[in-house]
């Protein structure tokens, strides 16, 4: 079942884009 370790990295890469995203926003916002 290799399909969950993958998801498990994917996980992690959109966390990080998440926190890009709302780090934009807030210096967007300010």
């Amino acid at each position: 079942m290799k399909a969950h370790h993958n998801t498990e990295r994917s996980g992690k890469r959109t966390i990080d884009l998440v926190s890009e995203a709302v780090a934009a926003v807030i210096n967007g916002t300010q």
